[in-house]
C-alpha cells in the first residue's frame, strides 16, 4: 500500500497507509517518532474505488484459508441461545437458520442486501432521503416475515469452547441509551447488526460486562485543513482542545465534556481556502460533499463576531476574547495552551466570518460513532469472565463483543489490530495451542 504523508482523516483510495492520529501534532511528536497509525486492507487500484467496505482483503483470504483447511462457514445463521451444562460452563449452542428452505433463503439475503445498499447510499442527512430510508425498512421488515416463517432450530455441540465475535451495539438504540447516554444523538457507525447481540448472549451465561458508557465519536474537519486552523468553541465562546487534534478525540470530548455541542469559526479567507481544498483530487466525495452542504445550508455567518456569536446562542464577549486571544497567537511564536503547532493558527481577521455546528447532533454533518465496552475476559485466555472474576468454562469473546485494547479510547487503525488479536489469542486457548512463555507470565 502507498502511504499518504500528511495528516487527514481519511485520504483517497489510492493510498493505504496515513497518519490519522495524534502523532503528526504536538506534544504527542516530541514524545514519539510519528507512525502513520491509520491503515486499510490493500486493494489492487482496479478495485480501490470507494472509501467503504474495505474490509474485504482482510477477511476473504482468512476465510478461504479457512475452508481450505476444512473449516464451515455457516451464513444466515442467527445465535439465539447459549446452552450450558449443570456446571455453568458453554457446550453448544441454539441457532435459527433456514433448513430445507433455500428459495426463501435466497429471497431473504437479496432483501436484506438490496436494504443495506438503500442505507448506505441514502443517509438521513441527504435531502428525500427519508423516503428512501422507509423503503430499505420495509425490505428488512419483509425478510424478518420470513425469518419468521421459515427458520427453525439448529443446535450445534461445542467441545472446545464458543467464540463470541458480534461487533458492538451502536444501532441498539435502547441500549446506548442506557449504558452511553453521552452519545444517544451521534450517528451510529457500523452495520445494522451491531444490535449488541454477542453482549447479550455472553450475560445471559453470567458474563459481566465493562466500559460500557464508552464509545468513540469521530468528528473530523480535516480535510479541508482550512477548518482545523481556525477555532473550536464550547457554548461557553471557549476552546477546549487543539482543532488539528484527531477526529476521535475532537468528538469524544465534545460528546462527553461539552455536553455534546461545539462550533467551528472560520473568517472569509480560510472559507475561501477550505473550498478550494476539498477540490483536490485526494479528497473523497463524502468528505468534499460535506464541506459543500455545510458551508451553503448549514453555516451561520455574519460580519463580525460577535453577532456570530448571537446567532450562535454564545455570549459575545467571551466568543470576541477568545479569537482575541488566538489571532495574538498567530505568527507570534508563543505556546499555544492546547499545544497547537504555530503553523496551524491562522487569524481569524477577514469578514464575513462562518460558524459550522460541529455538535454531536448537527443535522447536516453527521458524527460516526462506535461502542467500545463489552463482556470482561481474561486477557491471557480470552475467556469471559464473571461477575466475581472467575473465568466462564467454554466462552470466549473478541473484537467489540469484548473489552479490548481500545475499549476506553480508540485509536485509529486498533479496530483491525484489536480484533486479529483477541481472535486469535481465543481461538488459540480453546485448541490448546501453547502460547511462548513470555506471553503468559507476569
Amino acid at each position: 500500500g502507498v502511504l499518504y504523508p500528511e495528516k487527514t482523516s481519511y485520504p483517497g483510495v489510492d493510498y493505504f497507509l496515513y497518519h490519522s492520529d495524534n502523532t503528526l501534532i504536538s506534544p504527542f511528536k516530541e514524545a514519539a517518532t510519528p507512525a502513520a497509525r491509520g491503515h486499510r486492507g490493500y486493494s489492487p487500484p482496479e478495485e480501490a474505488v470507494r472509501a467503504t467496505g474495505l474490509g474485504g482483503p482482510i477477511y476473504r483470504p482468512m476465510r478461504q484459508k479457512f475452508e481450505a483447511e476444512g473449516g464451515k462457514t455457516v451464513e444466515q445463521s442467527e445465535v439465539r441461545q447459549l446452552i450450558l451444562d449443570r456446571s455453568g460452563a458453554v457446550i453448544g449452542l441454539k441457532a435459527l437458520e433456514f433448513i430445507d428452505a433455500p428459495e426463501q433463503a435466497a429471497k431473504h439475503r437479496d432483501l436484506l442486501n438490496r436494504a443495506s445498499a438503500i442505507q448506505a447510499k441514502w443517509l438521513p442527512i441527504i435531502p428525500g432521503s427519508g423516503f428512501f430510508l422507509k423503503r430499505a425498512e420495509k425490505l428488512i421488515q419483509r425478510a424478518r416475515d420470513l425469518e419468521d416463517t421459515f427458520r427453525k432450530p439448529v443446535y450445534y455441540r461445542a467441545r472446545r469452547g464458543v467464540v463470541l465475535s458480534a461487533g458492538g451495539f451502536i444501532f441498539n438504540r435502547e441500549m446506548v441509551r442506557h449504558y452511553a447516554p453521552d452519545f444517544k444523538d451521534a450517528f451510529p457507525l457500523g452495520t445494522t447488526a451491531d444490535q449488541g447481540d454477542g453482549i447479550r448472549l455472553g450475560q445471559t451465561a453470567g458474563g459481566a460486562v465493562g466500559n460500557m458508557e464508552r464509545a468513540s465519536a469521530w468528528r473530523f474537519i480535516n480535510p479541508p485543513i482550512a477548518w482545523s486552523q481556525g477555532v473550536v468553541v464550547n457554548m461557553r465562546g471557549e476552546r477546549f482542545v487543539n482543532e488539528s487534534a484527531y477526529g476521535a478525540k475532537l468528538g469524544t470530548d465534545i460528546a462527553t465534556e461539552q455536553d455534546g455541542k461545539a462550533w467551528s469559526i472560520v473568517d472569509a479567507r480560510l472559507a475561501k481556502e477550505s473550498l478550494a481544498q476539498i477540490k483536490s483530487p485526494g479528497v473523497l466525495p463524502f468528505q468534499r460533499q460535506l464541506a459543500q452542504l455545510n458551508f451553503r445550508f448549514a453555516a451561520k455567518k455574519a460580519r463580525s463576531i460577535k453577532a456570530l456569536a448571537q446567532k450562535i446562542g454564545i455570549d459575545p464577549g467571551a466568543l470576541e476574547k477568545t479569537v482575541s486571544d488566538y489571532n495574538a497567537r498567530s505568527g507570534s511564536g508563543d505556546p499555544d495552551p492546547f499545544g497547537k503547532s504555530p503553523g496551524d493558527i491562522a487569524k481569524l481577521e477577514a469578514a464575513p466570518y462562518y460558524a459550522i455546528n460541529i455538535g454531536v447532533s448537527a443535522p447536516l454533518f453527521p458524527c460516526p460513532t462506535i461502542t467500545l465496552g463489552g463482556l470482561k475476559v481474561n486477557e491471557k485466555s480470552g475467556r469471559v469472565l464473571d461477575a466475581e472474576g472467575a473465568e466462564i468454562q467454554g466462552l470466549y469473546a473478541a473484537g467489540r463483543t469484548a473489552i479490548g485494547i481500545c475499549s476506553w479510547n480508540y485509536l485509529s487503525g486498533l479496530s483491525i489490530a484489536d480484533c486479529v488479536y483477541s481472535g486469535r489469542r481465543a481461538a488459540r486457548h480453546a485448541c490448546g495451542v501453547n502460547l511462548p512463555a513470555e506471553a503468559v507470565s507476569d
